[in-house]
């Protein structure tokens, strides 16, 4: 509860205007490379990693709004 509390406070402060999810368990964590919290893992339509970052900087949030915004206008 403490982490889904913090994750909503960063979407908050950080004004994330699209939804993300939280892995219950950690069987997710090699597959997509994660080696710290909070990691984001951005996938294509397709299911492909196309964005991976660690951290939860300001510069790291406009990154992944800009891959965000890329990836909605892609064509599926």
């Amino acid at each position: 509860a403490e982490e889904l509390e913090f994750f909503r406070e960063f979407k908050r402060k950080m004004k994330v205007p699209y939804d993300f999810a939280v892995a219950a368990d950690a069987r997710n964590d090699v597959p997509f490379g994660v080696a710290a919290l909070p990691t984001a893992v951005l996938l294509d339509r397709r299911g492909r990693v196309r964005f991976l970052t660690i951290g939860a900087s300001e510069e790291e949030a406009e990154l992944l709004r800009k891959m965000v915004v890329k990836l909605l206008d892609e064509q599926p």
